[in-house]
């Protein structure tokens, strides 16, 4: 139960509010303690790309689309540098990864997606991250099908911008109406 005001009726209590902005401010705290923990620990540091979670030749893939995507389009690079914070090969598919800043692959996702694909595919996830964390667009957390398209669209923006092949993007544009 909220105490509520008794001068200001409907409005929380004042010991309310600064409770609030107590956790606020403790949880900001404890994160910059994780990503400080994060970037001494890691080999790459976290302002330079995200951190990744594999075996040697997952990582020299990830690594490799994530290089790609830095030299051919650097805002997306950005994108992904600022909301991705973990890349991570997991033996189950979980989809709302961008909820805490990461990217869920299956194990086998070499054999099926293209280097350019799975940098556009990082780009989705840090559009979605986005929409939640920076814009507070809840209805992200439950694919509200408007916040869909727009990351949908980002992503074939970047294919294109990347170089991705014809069949991929008219792949990409037909999913994108079939969506819509």
């Amino acid at each position: 139960m909220v105490a509520k005001s008794s001068k200001y009726p409907g409005l929380p209590s004042p010991i309310t509010c600064f409770a609030r902005l107590y956790f606020i401010c403790a949880g900001w705290v404890l994160r910059r303690a994780i990503n400080d923990l994060k970037r001494k620990h890691s080999q790459r540091s976290i302002a330079k790309s995200p951190l990744i979670v594999a075996d040697r030749l997952d990582r020299s893939a990830i690594e490799a689309a994530l290089r790609r995507l830095e030299t051919s389009d650097f805002f997306s690079f950005s994108l992904v540098r600022r909301y991705v914070k973990t890349i991570a090969v997991f033996p189950y598919p979980i989809r709302r990864g961008f909820l805490i800043g990461a990217v869920f692959l299956t194990e086998g996702f070499r054999a099926n997606i293209s280097e350019e694909r799975l940098a556009a595919f990082f780009v989705r996830y840090a559009v979605q991250a986005r929409m939640l964390l920076d814009f507070h667009i809840y209805s992200m957390i439950c694919y509200e099908r408007r916040c869909r398209r727009l990351s949908y669209l980002v992503e074939l923006r970047c294919m294109e911008q990347i170089g991705c092949s014809c069949e991929e993007i008219q792949e990409q544009e037909s999913f994108i109406q079939r969506v819509s």
